[in-house]
């Protein structure tokens, strides 16, 4: 109904739908539930930092609370990551944005690998010793036998998805992942890069100190356990991977563009750091999208 209305309050008879993160997966549910109508009130569509077909920052968050803390997870005055991973676990929108089984056909990186340890022997057992897979994610993500072994305090070992959660985000990727604009529709795509993102969660064997009793420090000695190190890259927004921000369905019809947020973000210029919560802060973006808005031809803007 908001479209409609704004559709005849305009000059040309149609929006420009301009969407950030989640908003660009509701935007694509927006105009299949339109169906033809869509053409006759849009005129362009524009994703920035649009987690397409997700991103492996959401398996971080609802198995070990990553980088969740706010303001920090080193300074969780807000939000601890322990309650944040809580949250996580029962958010529909969070298994939403887990990687879909189209992320791996445009991604080379595992989300999840495991080392060649005795101690980690069970777990590529069960899920192989890197997952890049849909259907492993699915098993790893939401294994009950981990239960035993997970507690809502630890957020060192992985804790136990959602199955019913990630059922509904499954059957969702599988209509929008094949989306395609509507009919004359223009699409346009916008990545952040240069912002250090999870890409793989890799586990190894780690040690942990026991004590039978804890006055007496003869009685302690190393037991091995699992860790997990975020092995980041550049190419993403600090939470969205650049593959996912520029995934389309369609032909080289899609204009697609990167903001290099790591040249931005330099205190010589002003420039405080901007990553994806915030990338719309930065004004040579804003310029870009108003350029495109008003067939703007001039050059790009800086960044």
């Amino acid at each position: 109904q908001e479209l409609r209305r704004l559709a005849k309050s305009s000059k040309t008879g149609k929006v420009t739908i301009v969407a950030h993160s989640n908003g660009g997966l509701v935007a694509k549910a927006l105009t299949e539930k339109l169906g033809s109508e869509a053409s006759t009130l849009i005129d362009k569509i524009i994703f920035i930092a649009v987690p397409q077909v997700g991103t492996p920052q959401a398996i971080g968050a609802i198995l070990h609370g990553y980088d969740q803390g706010l303001p920090f997870d080193s300074l969780p005055l807000v939000l601890t990551p322990e309650t944040a991973r809580t949250f996580a676990e029962n958010m529909q929108s969070a298994y939403n944005l887990l990687p879909s089984a189209s992320y791996f056909t445009y991604t080379d990186d595992p989300v999840v690998t495991f080392d060649n340890s005795d101690f980690l022997a069970e777990f590529r057992a069960r899920y192989g010793s890197s997952i890049h897979d849909g259907a492993l994610l699915r098993s790893f993500i939401t294994d009950a036998r981990r239960l035993a072994s997970s507690t809502p305090s630890d957020l060192i070992y992985p804790s136990v998805g959602n199955a019913t959660l990630l059922s509904r985000a499954e059957t969702m990727h599988t209509a929008l992942d094949a989306w395609t604009p509507p009919q004359g529709v223009s699409l346009y795509e916008v990545a952040g890069w240069g912002e250090d993102t999870l890409a793989t969660i890799e586990y190894t064997e780690g040690k942990k100190s026991y004590c039978s009793n804890p006055q007496d420090i003869y009685t302690c000695r190393d037991i091995p356990t699992i860790i997990y190190n975020p092995k980041e890259v550049i190419e993403g927004d600090g939470t969205v991977v650049a593959p996912s921000a520029l995934w389309t369905s369609t032909a080289s019809t899609t204009a697609k563009y990167w903001v290099n947020l790591r040249k931005y973000d330099d205190i010589r210029y002003g420039n405080f750091e901007r990553t994806h919560a915030d990338i719309l802060e930065v004004p040579e973006l804003r310029t870009l999208i108003q350029n495109v808005i008003t067939n703007s031809t001039s050059t790009l803007p800086a960044f």
